[in-house]
């Protein structure tokens, strides 16, 4: 064995490669069966991250999606889930021209056009597809955009057998979003999610149910006896789906419910399931993410999430009975081994008639994989099979980092939480006694969540040498609606002060190098980081913004509708042009680009021109007074790019540029005689 050879933390060489590591397939979305064999959406990285149906045979690994055309929604400007199967087909929507498209589910089958194109001066796209086999129609979110204008519906799309494109009908409109539709068995009822600004989805939401009436033919489908079965202040609600017995089930938190627990609807009573403090829901930033499945006639099988990680848990909807699934052999409910435990696990899909269970299960020790299980005795669950979709995994064949979650204290004696990965890399060790740079992950929303699943990002900054802290602020999902809601009215000071004390908490443990700290984040991150920066000025040594959020007047004038509102209840004041640049207002003092003269620690900003959630005009803003500050900075555009790059070339490009950046600090921090004046200027738009 080669003896490693000994180089500062930071500055050791990765093993990963960035072309053959971004090239890998991306994580495998919603898998499912279609005469025996497995499917799934994967995303191309090679071709722009387009999205496309994959089939695995015995033979072969088959991509079925022509290359015109990507499975991808622009709905919500976040998309997510957008095709269905009905029959012998896929029906889903073409992100080029927002049209819904069907296609046979065989290689070299050309998908056909099911809708018209939109109207002149107006764009369409669609989410969530139901089918309707009853009626050969699908029901699906529809958002129109037309003179700048954003409006959503529940939309019915006749799939016709004559193959001329149709004009979606609208069957449900009125309110400012909609999501999850679901039918019962016989396809006479339906229930869906819908929200009002000034609201996002996990804040408070309504639950919605109504008869569908009307013969065979899609195009005499009615809506009819609508009830609100769920509208309470402070109430959210996700996860609706029927049951074999016509049981509405759905997942909702607020009142007596810190956390999302089930509850069922049955003949106009509403009777709560499950009283754990697991998260079986989460925020709905995309559609289509699928936690639980009904895998017998009294059972379901969900998604349970607590800061350890996911596991998969039985639940008898009779009662509030639960049980943890084994991956062992089946065994009586007494004998229950342990469960088995996942980074994050999604995208349930279960086959009654062939007792199986896919999902997606995502680990810290290797890439996300399909996993199936079996059905044949409930709650317990036999032994997974293998992964029916192995991948070539560059991290795990060079070690990883494993994590480690930690919940620390906080500045107001509250908690907040994290996971640290230390340093690794074979090849290499540090001098004695030498600490490693701290790389401070910021997840974006704010209102999402780090896990501790394989994450090619992380893993290559440990194997350079770094420290890494994947932090959980208050706001983040996984940890009950109180903790998600304290970010209300506090937005860029509490997350900012749970960033900083985590900071704290690792150097008092002597596990990082106080002198050198960085920090890394993307829209909702990037504005954590503009803000760190800022606040805490002398804790960081640089820092790495992507798409993020300096100036939030800007932002308020030009987002998009999903997230309209979204600032004014983060930062606790409504939005008014000409109060808002007061320097009372709240706009203006929890902006970064007011606070610029602060910052002391060189800053790497990256942008793409198509970004429609943090437009170009955000960052710069900030780009420009830096430099009429001559602060020391980096400002890179990518003309192609939106809201999370997605194209290779840029992902290896952003990523070299940053990484670049913080070897320049770490040396001139680490050699300040001989390196005199800045390591950093104003950088060129790619």
């Amino acid at each position: 064995m080669t003896k490693p050879l000994v180089k500062p933390y930071g500055l050791w060489r990765s093993p990963m490669q960035l072309t053959e590591l971004f090239s890998q397939p991306s994580a495998p979305m919603y898998p499912f069966r279609y005469q025996g064999d497995l499917h799934w959406l994967e995303a191309l990285p090679q071709d722009g991250g387009r999205v496309v149906l994959m089939r695995q045979t015995a033979a072969a690994r088959q991509c079925l999606t022509p290359p015109d055309f990507n499975i991808r929604t622009a709905v919500h400007e976040y998309g997510g889930r957008c095709f269905c199967v009905l029959g012998e087909h896929i029906i889903f929507n073409n992100f080029h021209d927002g049209r819904i498209y069907r296609q046979r589910l065989c290689a070299a089958s050309t998908p056909i056009a099911v809708t018209e194109s939109p109207p002149a001066q107006a764009s369409r796209c669609f989410a969530d597809l139901l089918p309707l086999a009853r009626h050969n129609a699908v029901l699906a979110v529809m958002e129109t955009s037309q003179d700048g204008a954003q409006r959503d519906s529940l939309a019915l799309i006749q799939l016709a057998d004559e193959m001329k494109p149709v004009a979606p009908r609208i069957l449900v409109e009125g309110g400012d979003f909609y999501a999850s539709p679901v039918a019962s068995p016989d396809h006479r009822q339906l229930a869906w999610l819908e929200w009002d600004h000034p609201y996002m989805p996990w804040d408070q939401s309504r639950l919605v149910t109504a008869e569908l009436s009307g013969g065979a033919d899609a195009g005499e489908l009615q809506i009819r006896k609508r009830q609100v079965v769920v509208a309470r202040a402070n109430q959210a609600v996700c996860q609706p789906g029927f049951l074999a017995d016509h049981t509405l089930l759905f997942v909702s938190d607020g009142g007596d419910n810190n956390f999302w627990n089930f509850f069922s609807y049955k003949n106009q009573q509403i009777k709560q399931i499950t009283h754990g403090e697991y998260e079986y829901g989460e925020a709905h930033w995309i559609f289509g993410k699928r936690r639980w499945q009904q895998i017998s006639e009294q059972h379901i099988i969900a998604v349970a999430s607590r800061h350890q990680g996911d596991m998969l848990r039985a639940i008898a909807c009779s009662s509030d009975a639960v049980a943890p699934t084994s991956t062992s052999a089946c065994a009586p409910p007494a004998e229950l081994h342990e469960p088995e435990e996942f980074a994050v696990c999604a995208d349930l899909w279960a086959d009654t008639a062939t007792h199986e269970l896919l999902f997606v299960a995502s680990y810290a020790e290797r890439s996300a994989q399909i996993r199936a299980l079996h059905l044949d005795c409930v709650p317990t669950l036999a032994a997974p099979k293998p992964n029916p979709t192995p991948q070539p995994d560059d991290i795990a064949a060079h070690g990883y980092s494993q994590p480690q979650p930690i919940a620390y204290p906080t500045r107001d004696r509250r908690q907040a939480y994290a996971y640290f990965y230390p340093p690794f890399n074979r090849r290499y060790c540090a001098p004695a006694d030498a600490k490693p740079p701290l790389m401070v992950v910021v997840h974006g929303g704010p209102t999402s969540r780090a896990t501790p699943e394989m994450n090619p990002l992380k893993q290559f900054f440990t194997s350079l040498g770094y420290a890494v802290l994947d932090v959980n602020h208050r706001g983040s999902t996984g940890y009950g609606r109180a903790y998600r809601q304290r970010l209300l009215g506090r937005w860029g000071e509490i997350d900012a002060d749970d960033i900083a004390d985590g900071v704290r908490h690792v150097v008092a443990a002597g596990l990082v190098n106080p002198e050198l700290v960085f920090i890394r984040g993307g829209s909702a991150g990037g504005y954590a980081v503009l803000r760190a920066l800022t606040r805490c000025a002398r804790m960081f040594s640089g820092g790495a913004c992507y798409y993020g959020i300096g100036n939030l007047l800007t932002l308020a004038k030009i987002t998009h509708k999903f997230e309209g509102h979204y600032t004014d209840r983060l930062i606790g004041e409504k939005f008014a042009a000409e109060s808002a640049r007061l320097p009372a207002s709240r706009f203006v003092q929890r902006s970064p680009i007011f606070q610029l003269d602060r910052l002391s620690s060189p800053l790497i900003l990256f942008q793409g021109l198509q970004d429609k959630v943090v437009p170009a005009a955000v960052s710069r803003e900030v780009a420009e007074l830096l430099s009429k500050k001559g602060i020391s900075h980096e400002y890179i555009e990518y003309e192609h790019e939106g809201h999370g790059f997605r194209r290779l070339s840029t992902r290896v490009d952003s990523l070299t540029r940053e990484t670049a950046f913080f070897a320049a600090i770490i040396r001139a921090k680490s050699a300040p005689a001989a390196n005199t004046g800045s390591p950093h200027s104003d950088g060129a738009r790619a």
